[in-house]
């Protein structure tokens, strides 16, 4: 709990006036009389007098335990949290300067561990009243702290891509009806005019929803030619046609070990992957180059 300071019976009073009026005080000693000019500003004439001496310029009390270019240092790190719509509180406050403490490797005996006090906190924050406001370090302006559900939602957007699946693992009906109407559709809707897809030369593509929204929106599809794919699609000959043969050796390798398995275990995949890969060799990477060479 902080302490709440209260001033002994007798004792010296401190000034109960702002700097901005001690500095109007003194501007207006050069036309007119110290004792008028205290007598207005209710300050005493001797403060008033050194001051336009130059005399007794530094703060009154007890020294700060760190130094002004520090307290301005961490100023000028909440001002920044502030821009970032971070909101303090004191306790933020004082970590961050121990945390700078650390950096420096910066002992202060008044703090306990360089952790500076919740008093200390207040007296930084009235030192700094000029830059600082209380919503800085404790709100910092809701409006700016807080986020709407549709920035949250921009925030965390999925990216475009959609991913879909089949009993068989080929494209059929039901995966083209989704990608074309969660994907080309949406897409078509925001362009103007003849609208063009290219794609397979397969009836699975075109049911009767796809045909009616490509009708509705104005899409035309540009298939490529039938019976052409080694001149179209050349990875399909010179890549995965090897690849298929030499995965349905795996195949056939594994029902000789278990003609009782009516499926293949997901958790032997990954070895028969290996086997196939292995299998094939330096093809891979012939067939690869050779269906580039073609194209």
């Amino acid at each position: 709990m902080p302490r709440n300071h209260k001033r002994k019976s007798g004792s010296r009073r401190y000034r109960d006036y702002d700097e901005g009026t001690l500095l109007k005080a003194i501007e207006d000693c050069k036309s007119c009389k110290i004792a008028d000019v205290a007598q207005v500003y209710k300050i005493p004439i001797r403060t008033l007098r050194n001051k336009v001496n130059g005399a007794h310029n530094k703060s009154p009390g007890r020294p700060t335990a760190l130094s002004k270019e520090f307290d301005d240092e961490i100023a000028k790190h909440l001002l920044t949290c502030s821009d970032f719509g971070m909101p303090l509180d004191k306790d933020d406050i004082r970590y961050m300067v121990k945390s700078a403490l650390d950096k420096g490797n910066v002992t202060i005996k008044n703090f306990v561990n360089d952790l500076p006090g919740i008093d200390w906190v207040r007296g930084f924050l009235t030192r700094q009243k000029e830059i600082l406001s209380d919503r800085t370090y404790q709100n910092i302006k809701r409006a700016r702290a807080e986020v709407d559900p549709g920035e949250i939602q921009e925030y965390f957007k999925n990216p475009g891509t959609r991913f879909g699946r089949s009993k068989s693992g080929w494209m059929d009906t039901v995966n083209f009806e989704e990608w074309f109407l969660s994907i080309v559709v949406p897409w078509a809707r925001r362009k103007e005019g003849k609208k063009v897809v290219i794609g397979d030369n397969l009836s699975s593509h075109f049911s009767g929803i796809v045909l009616d929204k490509c009708e509705e929106l104005n899409i035309g599809f540009i298939l490529l030619p039938a019976n052409a794919t080694d001149k179209c699609q050349p990875l399909d000959v010179s890549f995965f046609a090897p690849l298929k043969k030499e995965w349905r050796k795996q195949l056939e390798f594994f029902k000789m070990k278990n003609p009782t398995s009516a499926s293949i275990d997901k958790s032997l995949f990954p070895s028969m992957l290996s086997k196939l890969l292995e299998g094939m060799g330096a093809r891979n990477s012939e067939n690869l180059k050779a269906g580039f060479r073609t194209c």
